[in-house]
């Protein structure tokens, strides 16, 4: 998503900005990882020139049978697309 959001939705914080016109896109990833509590993916992407310089935020789900409802969600993150120079 291309905004920052914060509300509660199904007893977990979201963070980001779900709406179509913010630029939101949903993502389901296999995830990785050894032992409990952990798991990590990777995601390509693509970026547009005109995307350098623009704010990206970002947030990942998962189901959780002991979080709030079932969900579980990671603080949300702010990435600033760029070039190195």
């Amino acid at each position: 998503s291309f905004a920052a959001a914060d509300r509660l939705e199904q007893g977990v914080r979201v963070w980001i900005d779900t709406s179509p016109a913010a630029g939101f896109h949903a993502q389901l990833l296999a995830l990785s990882g050894t032992g409990t509590g952990s798991a990590q993916a990777s995601l390509e992407l693509p970026i547009a020139l005109d995307w350098i310089g623009q704010a990206l935020h970002a947030q990942a789900f998962a189901a959780d049978p002991g979080g709030p409802l079932g969900w579980s969600a990671t603080p949300g993150l702010r990435l600033t697309l760029g070039a190195s120079r």
